[in-house]
């Protein structure tokens, strides 16, 4: 065979360039559709007080105060924030208010999450998430979504202490869960904004009235102050949930711990309370809206 028979033909060559150039734009196009806004945009609401998606726990083996006192581990508002709490220490006793922290996310990262939810199928009905667990006085995860004018409540009873998931739709809400926990990972480390402390506009507020040998049995001794008239609400309304304004009580709260009591029109009471985050509602134990 001559060395001419061998070589493959100008036509060949430039054929198989172009169709090499074809691919690698394909591939160049493919890669940018990846990192842009996904092709279906979601609607939610804008606003600072619009809940886009809500993750947490509820309920338990906790006394009821500490269920009342509960926020979400993660939250995101229609204005593009993500609230999640800080970290806490086993210093007793600790801070009456849980410490938040906020930070700036894109409409890309909400579209991420919407996306994400809806191929879960997370934006509908919500399935019924019963499995036969041998699990007593676990919390249930619960996890709120809000898209296109309408709020989806998932809901599961011990979510994670079975693995994997008895059934494929707790897998499927197990795993959106996991997901979203690690933000730096599902948002990438330079999408969110700097964190910066969450600086709460109202708190809810729950107050059972305690005596002076309940007060006795409080170690260490509890320090005891005033509720501020400036509240505008007395604690005697508060047996199930009252909302204040931040700027009333922010002094007042900065300093209180889990052992302060209160004293209001002569009776002296313990408080449960909790910045008023996103889609949050007084008076009940679910994280925010209600189920479709």
């Amino acid at each position: 065979m001559s060395t001419s028979s061998r070589r493959p033909s100008r036509r060949v060559v430039i054929v198989g360039t172009v169709v090499l150039l074809c691919l690698l734009i394909a591939v160049a196009m493919g890669l940018g559709r990846k990192s842009s806004t996904p092709a279906v945009v979601i609607n939610h609401g804008t606003g600072k007080n619009d809940l886009v998606v809500s993750i947490g726990l509820t309920g338990g083996f906790a006394p009821p105060a500490a269920v009342f006192s509960a926020v979400p581990t993660l939250v995101v508002s229609g204005d593009g924030r993500l609230i999640v709490p800080g970290a806490q220490t086993q210093q007793f006793p600790g801070p009456l208010l849980a410490p938040l922290f906020e930070r700036a996310i894109t409409e890309d990262a909400i579209q991420k999450i919407l996306n994400f939810a809806d191929a879960s199928r997370l934006l509908q009905q919500p399935p019924v998430y019963v499995a036969e667990l041998n699990v007593a006085d676990a919390p249930s995860t619960v996890v709120v979504l809000s898209a296109n004018g309408r709020a989806y409540t998932h809901s599961a009873y011990a979510l994670g202490f079975d693995t994997p998931a008895q059934t494929p739709a707790r897998q499927t809400l197990a795993d959106f869960v996991a997901a979203l926990s690690d933000v730096s990972k599902y948002f990438g480390a330079a999408n969110p904004g700097d964190e910066t402390p969450f600086v709460a506009e109202q708190y809810r507020v729950q107050a059972r009235k305690i005596s002076a040998e309940e007060i006795a049995a409080i170690d260490p001794d509890p320090n005891t102050v005033a509720w501020p008239a400036a509240a505008g609400v007395s604690l005697a309304s508060a047996g199930q949930c009252v909302v204040v304004q931040a700027a009333d009580v922010q002094t007042l709260f900065a300093t209180a711990t889990q052992t302060t009591v209160f004293t209001d029109n002569g009776v002296t009471y313990q408080l449960a309370a909790a910045a008023m985050l996103p889609g949050d509602t007084c008076g009940t134990e679910e994280l925010s809206a209600p189920t479709t």
